[in-house]
């Protein structure tokens, strides 16, 4: 084995005999102080990409393979530095894209009076692109409570879980009247009647 700058690049070089053969191999300048790491990005919806770090001699390059991702999950990067006078020097680093959290999103408690017709409740605030909400047990027409849950989910998100009221409140009879009523004695039993409509569901008694 001999050391010397034998390709004239003011770098060091090896010379190695090989015996079998009975010729001589030189090895170039080996690239050193770069170094390529892994590197972890939370999902914005804009790609992402690494970045050797150190400085690359005079005469090389690099050159990355599968070397973008804008969605969840992790992939290999491979960095390739090559140059004349070197030895090819191959890096491989892991990119991931980690889960956002959905954020500006309200789930508000409700109170309805009652009418008859079936109410529910509804998220507010703007969802992010590729995300959608589910409601459980999100219907209730006659009076009392319940607990609503709304579940937003997306492949590039955190599943957010928010829970609400909704309540179901008792309605006032309205458009009923009872008026006093005088009658001549006939020997026949009186009585007197509410006018008006009664809503559905209700009853009266005397």
């Amino acid at each position: 084995v001999s050391v010397g700058d034998f390709n004239g690049d003011g770098m060091q070089d090896l010379a190695v005999a090989n015996f079998y053969s009975d010729n001589v191999s030189i090895l170039l300048g080996i690239i050193t102080d770069v170094t390529f790491a892994d590197e972890s990005f939370v999902f914005d919806g804009t790609a992402k990409s690494l970045e050797i770090t150190g400085t690359l001699p005079a005469g090389t390059s690099v050159a990355y393979t599968n070397n973008s991702r804008t969605d969840v999950g992790q992939q290999e990067v491979t960095a390739t530095i090559t140059g004349s006078n070197y030895t090819t020097l191959e890096l491989k680093a892991d990119l991931t894209i980690t889960k956002a959290t959905t954020t500006g999103i309200t789930f508000t408690a409700e109170s309805f009076v009652y009418d008859g017709s079936a109410k529910s409740l509804a998220i507010s605030g703007t969802l992010p692109a590729g995300t959608s909400v589910a409601y459980t047990n999100n219907s209730r027409t006659d009076v009392g409570q319940q607990e609503v849950t709304a579940t937003i989910t997306g492949s590039n998100y955190t599943t957010l879980e928010l829970k609400a009221d909704l309540t179901i409140t008792k309605a006032t009879t309205t458009g009923i009247t009872f008026t006093a009523e005088s009658f001549v004695y006939d020997g026949s039993a009186k009585s007197l009647v509410i006018t008006g409509t009664l809503p559905a569901g209700t009853s009266v008694s005397y």
